[in-house]
């Protein structure tokens, strides 16, 4: 610093601002253009006259001239906040140029912060920022740190986008709604006065007269349920992604039922509906009497209890009833699932039955790739069903179709990852080895699973199974 101010004293010019009057001895600054320097020059306006002023300033008193209105942007911050960046500038040069310097102390309190004691001599500390070639530049720069004007719109790889779009619902709490998704329920779904919000629930939806789920929402209100589809990115304005299928009159519920294993529920509601859900104004014969009913999957044991629960306690119609049974049609489904299993024993059982959001099945020389299906675990195989999920319908005129299977003796190493599950095969007869990988909706479900296979799987080979906590050579994204 000392060098750099030494080499300057012999090349000192001075500009003086316009509409100023010009005095002797009233200094101005000059950032220096060389980025190895980071000095300021104080310039005497005696150089720009042909008299030589009585005396010179001091290194001291030139390195401590400072224009405090430069230095002191941040305590102005809550009044300039509406200045773009440019303007702001602007402003501060204006500013400087017409105010009278005073001697000041700087003194960092941190690696960003400067504190300004006026009236205090001493010396100026090196700057944290990179050397810049003017001081319109210098100021820019100054502005973007402490974020005056327009938002910066270059942000770090590591962290969150500005007001992230990710969406949170909750499994515990039924009404608690990210206050955007409320708004847009009382805006744009809600149809009749003084409708207040009881349940919201997140969930995969089938109807059906549908071929395959929907990502979608639940809703109850004091007077109406609705079906939401989600069609977009589920991120800021709801009214984009999140549209309305659907409404019936609570007064047309009639049964709320888990689906097997706690995987979701069951809604039935009364047979007049099917006419508008299948947008006909005359109802087949043949369905005259058949209630309408939907699934909404859950795919996770803990929630769909919390979901049951919380049902019990709401002031529902005299109509409807909450049921803890499961439905004996979807229970012999799988029994007969089992029962046709190649690997089947005596005495055999159903230890779960989970669906997943999606798998990879490395199967012999090919892979199969199966959006949300079902897994069932006995106690003697593992089985894989095709994605048709019709046959957990009341009354439905479908059977669970096995896409494939693998005896547990054959099953040799877990491989659990959060909500990543791998099955590693290797049967040693047939020669062949195989890789399961599916991705369940919580950490819970996979695990789930895990403890359903353990126990048959530790029985029959009295060992512990191997339990491998990484990510599977085929993550699933």
């Amino acid at each position: 610093m000392d060098g750099s101010a030494t080499s300057l004293e012999d090349s000192r010019e001075s500009t003086p601002s316009t509409g100023t009057v010009m005095k002797k001895y009233e200094s101005d600054i000059e950032i220096l253009s060389n980025p190895s320097q980071s000095s300021i020059e104080v310039l005497d306006d005696g150089t720009k006259s042909s008299t030589t002023p009585n005396r010179k300033r001091s290194s001291e008193e030139r390195r401590i001239a400072i224009a405090p209105s430069l230095l002191t942007i941040p305590d102005a911050t809550p009044v300039m906040a509406g200045l773009t960046e440019s303007s702001m500038t602007d402003s501060v040069c204006t500013t400087y140029e017409n105010k009278h310097k005073t001697p000041t102390k700087l003194t960092r309190k941190n690696s960003n912060d400067l504190e300004i004691q006026p009236g205090s001599l001493g010396s100026i500390k090196e700057s944290p920022f990179t050397p810049v070639s003017n001081l319109t530049s210098m100021l820019g720069g100054l502005l973007s740190s402490i974020k005056i004007g327009a938002k910066n719109s270059t942000l770090k790889l590591d962290e969150p986008e500005y007001l992230s779009t990710d969406i949170q619902y909750s499994f515990t709490n039924f009404t608690s709604v990210d206050h955007r998704i409320k708004l847009h329920l009382i805006l744009n779904v809600f149809e009749l006065e003084n409708e207040e919000l009881v349940l919201f629930l997140r969930s995969e939806i089938l109807l059906q007269n549908q071929l395959v789920p929907f990502a979608g929402c639940l809703v109850l209100s004091t007077s109406k349920i609705y079906i939401l589809k989600i069609v977009g990115v589920e991120g800021e304005d709801p009214s984009r992604w999140l549209h309305k299928e659907i409404s019936w009159t609570m007064d047309r519920v009639r049964i709320f039922a888990p689906l097997p294993f706690k995987q979701g529920i069951m809604i039935e509601l009364e047979n007049t509906l099917t006419n508008r859900l299948n947008n006909s104004s005359v109802a087949d014969h043949d369905n005259v009497n058949n209630n309408l009913h939907l699934l909404c999957i859950l795919q996770d044991f803990q929630w769909t209890s919390n979901l049951m629960f919380y049902l019990t306690d709401l002031p529902l119609p005299t109509s409807c009833e909450v049921e803890f049974a499961i439905g004996e049609n979807s229970t012999a489904l799988m029994h007969q699932l089992m029962t046709d299993s190649e690997y089947r024993r005596d005495n055999d059982a159903v230890r779960i039955f989970a669906i997943f959001s999606f798998a990879s099945l490395d199967i012999g020389e090919r892979t199969v790739q199966v959006n949300m299906a079902g897994l069932l675990v006995t106690t003697s195989s593992i089985i894989v069903t095709e994605d048709k999920l019709h046959w957990m319908l009341p009354e439905a005129n479908e059977e669970p179709i096995k896409l494939t299977e693998q005896s547990i003796s054959n099953l040799i190493e877990v491989i659990s990852d959060g909500c990543t599950l791998g099955l590693s095969f290797l049967d040693e007869v047939a020669g062949i080895e195989e890789l399961w990988t599916f991705k369940f909706v919580s950490t819970d479900a996979s695990n789930a699973v895990i403890n359903a296979i353990q126990p048959p799987w530790e029985e029959l080979f009295s060992v512990p199974l191997q339990i491998t906590t990484k990510t599977p050579a085929d993550i699933i994204t």
